[in-house]
């Protein structure tokens, strides 16, 4: 989509003559007029005086504020998603580079004879937080609450970027309705935006103008940010969490952060819980998952005061429950899903998302009784819920599949070869298609079970594997001396390998 520019210098409805012919000039909307400070005397100007025109330049810097009606009228969402993401990636230093290149020991751009731009004049009641060169500007607009943030918080932040002259931001966090989250000091985004934050409080809502070089440099972010521009900010800090807090709590005994104020463990949770979350968005899956089972310890040891304070520590940890059950679908860790969503349930029996990740653990581990049944029932509390509908379809489709898959399989595991069939070909067929790999962690996890005195039967879920892939473990267990026990239930076939009487007697190497 192409910038739309925004001219914020005086527009009059007038008429000018160009040699002898008279041009009317196009005629601006209410929207686009700017104030004077001072009304016109008509008399005075038909004496022939004349009078002065003088801009009322705090309305002209209210048009340079943020308003998110206007962002909706001025451009659609969709259309700009990608290039602020492309935007977003802009503007990092290079692990080469040095932070020397955002210091600059030029003057500051003084007037021209065309006047004040949009910048310089908003300028004018800014505090410089790079001083002597205004590298960083800073208008406070709505005052924040408590301490400053720390060095090196985790902080979440919205924000609108805009280019000078320019009346559509050229990237916002609100349009794309996700909040920007980073580490101070870690060099995760541009230099006045970490300046600028560092400045900040909590709730705090604050304008900024950046220098070119402590923006996107000399280079720009083509083609949306030319070179050498300077950038207006809007920010609002939502909240940080203070990482030497963090460490701090951790560095207690065990009995010493049981027994600390629940504030103080809530703040250190809620950090833990954003570094999950990112982790987690970064498909680091096994990390988050250590990361919210930690948490999971630390709220489920603290000691409770009040049934308010049961109240707040009970709602945290169904949703690190969720997340802890989400990390463990990913991971294919099908039955600690369950488990974490049961623990879900225990409070909330008609939670929709638990019955949806209980019902895709069942799914993924091959168990579509149980999987439709959750399915249906999240269904049924969410009807138009997309991943629920989907997941459904999923399942539909998969089951009608595998079924007509099990009866080759049956056909396989009770019909005896006809006469003009080499069994032993057509096992070494089958096995030739599965990979090394296969047969190799298959014949480990049959040989652990056929070891293991304390387990009597082992579940084969056929649903999750090829043909040639059930054939090879079918093999691999008749030569362990494994006995299969094959049943139907619903429709869906089950396997389960067996020990014969005294198997485990000698230990397989």
């Amino acid at each position: 989509m192409e910038h739309v520019d925004y001219d914020p210098g005086v527009h009059v409805t007038a008429t000018t003559e160009t040699n002898d012919e008279v041009e009317e000039l196009e005629d601006d909307s209410p929207e686009d007029l700017v104030s004077l400070k001072q009304g016109l005397d008509l008399a005075q100007l038909q004496q022939g005086d004349g009078t002065v025109f003088e801009v009322d330049e705090n309305g002209l810097v209210e048009k340079m504020g943020i308003a998110e009606a206007q962002e909706k009228e001025y451009f659609s969402k969709e259309a700009k998603l990608a290039v602020y993401s492309s935007v977003a990636e802009c503007g990092l230093p290079d692990d080469d580079e040095s932070t020397e290149q955002y210091h600059s020991d030029d003057d500051n751009d003084t007037d021209d004879e065309s006047g004040p731009s949009p910048f310089q004049l908003l300028a004018r009641n800014m505090q410089d937080l790079t001083p002597p060169e205004g590298g960083v500007l800073k208008q406070v607009l709505k005052p924040g609450t408590g301490d400053v943030v720390p060095k090196e918080a985790f902080v979440q932040v919205h924000y609108n970027g805009y280019l000078e002259y320019s009346g559509e931001p050229f990237d916002s966090t609100r349009l794309r309705d996700r909040q920007f989250r980073f580490q101070l000091g870690k060099g995760d985004t541009i230099m006045g935006l970490e300046i600028a934050v560092s400045s900040m409080r909590k709730g705090e809502l604050a304008r900024f103008i950046f220098s070119y070089k402590y923006a996107y440099g000399e280079r720009g972010c083509p083609p949306r940010i030319g070179e050498k521009a300077d950038v207006m900010f809007e920010v609002e800090l939502l909240n940080f969490y203070d990482q030497g807090a963090v460490d701090a709590f951790y560095e207690k005994t065990e009995e010493e952060r049981r027994n600390a104020p629940l504030s103080e463990i809530l703040r250190v949770v809620q950090h833990d819980k954003q570094k999950a979350g990112e982790l987690f968005n970064k498909q680091k899956y096994r990390p988050a998952l250590n990361l919210y089972r930690k948490i999971i310890r630390t709220l489920e040891g603290v000691h409770l005061q009040n049934d308010d304070e049961e109240k707040e520590q009970q709602d945290l940890l169904q949703k690190v429950y969720l997340n802890s059950a989400n990390c463990n679908t990913k991971l294919s860790r099908n039955a600690d899903a369950v488990r974490d969503c049961k623990m879900v349930m225990e409070k909330d029996r008609n939670n929709v998302k638990a019955m949806y990740l209980r019902a895709k653990a069942l799914y993924q581990d091959g168990k579509f009784d149980g999987a439709i049944n959750w399915i249906k029932r999240a269904q049924a509390k969410s009807p138009n819920n997309t991943d629920i509908n989907n997941l459904l379809g999923k399942i539909n489709d998969d089951m009608n599949r595998f079924r007509q898959l099990e009866i080759d399989v049956c056909k396989r595991m009770f019909s005896q070869p006809g006469p003009k069939e080499d069994p032993k070909k057509e096992s070494e067929s089958s096995k030739g298609n599965c990979s090394e790999e296969f047969k190799r962690s298959s014949r480990e996890g049959l040989l652990a079970f056929k070891n293991n005195p304390n387990l009597e039967e082992m579940p084969f879920t056929v649903a999750t594997f090829s043909k040639e892939e059930i054939a090879c473990v079918l093999e691999i267990a008749e030569e362990l001396g494994l006995v299969r026990d094959v049943n139907q239930k619903g429709g869906i076939l089950t396997v389960k390998f067996l020990k014969k009487k005294g198997a485990t007697d000698d230990v397989v190497q």
